[in-house]
């Protein structure tokens, strides 16, 4: 039962931390998420020493949890602030067939 509410140590925090930059460099270079799925099995054959390797796990299910929950959270609080404190615009464009919102876009107002 102890080992269940165990802390864990600190290489799983930097596995973590690991697989967290591994995610930003695939979201900001535009990569499919796939490239992760595949680098997860190349950081393994790299570096084979290493323990961070060996626990390194970050295929597309856990790419998408990363930039869903924690990324874009993150990307959207300067967007957040700056409606905030100005005049905005919502454009979104809608699907007549099934009337659900394809995309949507904040943009802010120009101030002259």
């Amino acid at each position: 039962m102890t080992s269940f509410f165990a802390v864990k140590p600190q290489s799983s925090y930097t596995v973590t931390k690991t697989e967290v930059y591994s995610v930003q460099f695939v979201a900001e270079h535009d990569f499919p998420v796939s490239t992760d799925h595949h680098f997860t099995d190349l950081v393994k054959v790299m570096f084979p020493d290493s323990n961070i390797a060996k626990l390194f796990r970050c295929k597309r299910t856990k790419t998408m949890q990363i930039v869903k929950n924690c990324l874009t959270t993150e990307a959207t609080k300067p967007v957040i602030e700056r409606c905030k404190t100005g005049q905005f615009s919502i454009m979104k464009d809608e699907k007549p067939e099934s009337w659900t919102c394809a995309f949507a876009m904040v943009a802010p107002a120009k101030r002259y």
